[in-house]
């Protein structure tokens, strides 16, 4: 007899687990809160406790659910607001909502620890994301006192999932792997399409390829690469200057790692003030141009520079015709910090 009366206790006594599969539909437009909690109630079987005062200008309400996890319709329905919805047991607590706390780090390629522009981070949870800057560094708000479960994304690179109960302003770096597992493979057709960005007027450049491009004088160099391309002239033969579709000299933004170079020329205008060997990638824009940049009419020149390698002593040098060049980078503290050093001397004083 006791067998069987533990049988049923087990098939008909509803747990915790079955309470959390409640789902509830509904379909309001305009309507008061306090005329929508009843509904809840009556199709979750759970009861809502707060203070009368902490409804009190709550704006009408507008949702539509079909069956969805009562815990997502509680998020749906005060989750842009000061008020927190918890459900235990057989009640849903309703308090006001703690100061949200900061979310912060950087991504970082977990090789060469170089940071990852434009990683997708993304809560999981609360559905809040963001994406990291020209640094690598992303930011967001989540409410304290609760898990989070970070996912941090990047093309070609593995994706790295992250859980944590955070009661403060939090930092997480994420390092990510690789995830080439095959060596290139080159696919060539026939056809010939003339679109070849989706960003029409913008030219990206790495210093692989700045480096490939034939030079003046053997000496490569940033400004004159640009002025090879379709649109972009120099005013005078062997200079530096750009003048992009008609415009003047004086219309163009150069800016380096964000902050704006007023004068790029050195040498009598021979070259630019960008030495090569401290380049990492270049984005010229010669058309159309994003809205953050503004205040020039003819181009953008966006020159990011090398950030220098974490894990490994690294240096070039090389001597040319009327100029030698010399670098070095590697890290200061392995895996925190590194530096970067390039030099550039010309012989026109030794002439």
């Amino acid at each position: 007899m006791k067998h069987y009366t533990l049988f049923f206790l087990l098939i008909f006594c509803p747990g915790p687990s079955l309470q959390a599969q409640k789902t509830i539909t509904l379909d309001v437009k305009g309507r008061p809160l306090l005329e929508i909690l009843p509904e809840i109630e009556k199709q979750s079987g759970c009861t809502f406790s707060y203070t009368p005062s902490l409804l009190k200008g709550f704006a009408k309400v507008t949702l539509r659910a079909k069956n969805e996890p009562l815990e997502k319709v509680l998020h749906r329905l005060f989750g842009q607001s000061d008020i927190r919805a918890s459900v235990q047991g057989k009640y849903i607590i309703l308090k006001k909502r703690p100061r949200n706390v900061v979310v912060s780090g950087f991504v970082y390629d977990r090789e060469s620890h170089e940071p990852l522009i434009g990683a997708n981070l993304y809560e999981e949870i609360s559905g809040e994301g963001a994406a990291t800057n020209n640094f690598g560094f992303y930011s967001f708000s989540v409410a304290p006192g609760e898990e989070i479960r970070l996912r941090s994304s990047y093309v070609g690179y593995m994706t790295a999932h992250r859980s944590i109960a955070i009661s403060g302003d939090t930092v997480m770096d994420f390092f990510l792997e690789p995830s080439s597992l095959l060596k290139e493979v080159v696919v060539e057709g026939n056809l010939r399409n003339a679109v070849h960005h989706a960003e029409t007027g913008k030219i990206s450049l790495d210093a692989a390829t700045l480096k490939a491009v034939p030079a003046f004088m053997g000496e490569s160099d940033v400004v004159k690469t640009l002025q090879h391309m379709p649109g972009v002239a120099a005013g005078t033969d062997g200079m530096a200057g750009l003048y992009v579709r008609g415009g003047n000299a004086d219309e163009n933004l150069y800016l380096v790692d964000g902050n704006p170079l007023y004068h790029i020329h050195h040498l009598l205008g021979i070259f630019s003030a960008f030495n090569p060997e401290a380049v990492k990638t270049m984005d010229f824009y010669k058309g159309s141009f994003p809205g953050r940049y503004g205040g020039r009419l003819s181009s953008v020149m966006d020159v990011r520079m090398n950030d220098g390698d974490m894990k490994k002593y690294s240096g070039t040098a090389s001597v040319g015709l009327i100029s030698s060049r010399f670098s070095l980078q590697g890290p200061i503290v392995k895996d925190r910090t590194s530096f970067s050093v390039s030099l550039r001397r010309t012989y026109l004083d030794l002439l």
